[in-house]
């Protein structure tokens, strides 16, 4: 399983579950300063497909503090669509 960190997504697109799209440098939106630090972008082939999927990750802060998983599988270079979003 490739599982690495990836800095050269510019001009990727996220489809989100609500189908709005959004460019990955402004994904995820409305987050302080620590929240937008703790920002993570990996790749993981978690099917074994050969194709990467992308999971973000992040604190979200506060008094109900989690971490925010989200998963995006690639549909198409530069493109890809959210499959999965879960607090952890």
């Amino acid at each position: 399983m490739d599982n690495t960190q990836d800095t050269n997504l510019e001009g990727s697109r996220l489809i989100l579950a609500d189908g709005k799209t959004i460019g990955l440098s402004k994904y995820p939106t409305g987050l302080g300063s620590d929240e937008l630090s703790s920002i993570k972008k990996i790749f993981l082939d978690l099917d074994n497909d050969g194709v990467n999927e992308l999971l973000i990750q992040y604190y979200t802060g506060g008094a109900h503090c989690c971490t925010q998983n989200e998963l995006f599988s690639q549909i198409e270079a530069n493109k890809f669509t959210q499959t999965l979003s879960f607090l952890g």
